[in-house]
């Protein structure tokens, strides 16, 4: 057999289960209620690497159209000050919630406050990644935006949804 045949790469994967309770059944904490918000979502590091500064970009073009939007960043890193400072100049303060590190098993409540999650990857020509936080995002039933770097593409495609597990 041929040496290359041999070699299989494998994508990241989530257990689907552990977000398989109805979606309506789990609660995000108290602080975190949307109402009538709608509710754009980043779990990860703050850094850049991970498209961290574009997500005050996405707030500021999507807030234009629905001022009652916001942007829940579920994390730490690197770009919190700088974020928390875009946020104020621009006048988002009040529409960003920065939650800090959450431990995983509390995710799903964090997630459930989520109407889409974002994925804004910067492409990086000598970087191949397979995002962890995109099959968390789908299992927990979450629309999403994503950037096509990567193996993103591989993983999610343009215009088309994940049906309900």
């Amino acid at each position: 057999m041929c040496r290359e045949l041999r070699i299989r790469v494998l994508p990241d994967a989530v257990d689907a289960s552990w977000f398989a309770d109805d979606p309506a059944s789990i609660h995000p904490p108290s602080d975190l209620q949307k109402g009538n918000k709608f509710v754009l979502g980043f779990v990860g590091s703050f850094k850049a690497w991970h498209g961290a500064d574009f997500l005050l970009s996405v707030l500021e073009d999507f807030h234009g159209q629905e001022p009652q939007s916001r942007l829940l960043l579920i994390g730490d890193g690197p770009l919190k000050d700088a974020l928390q400072e875009k946020a104020y100049r621009a006048g988002l303060a009040k529409a960003v919630v920065f939650t800090g590190v959450v431990p995983h098993e509390q995710m799903r409540r964090y997630l459930a406050a989520v109407d889409v999650a974002l994925a804004p990857y910067p492409a990086l020509e000598t970087f191949y990644f397979s995002p962890l936080k995109l099959f968390e995002y789908m299992a927990a039933g979450l629309a999403v935006v994503a950037s096509s770097a990567g193996q993103i593409p591989q993983l999610i495609h343009h215009r088309v949804g994940v049906p309900s597990l």
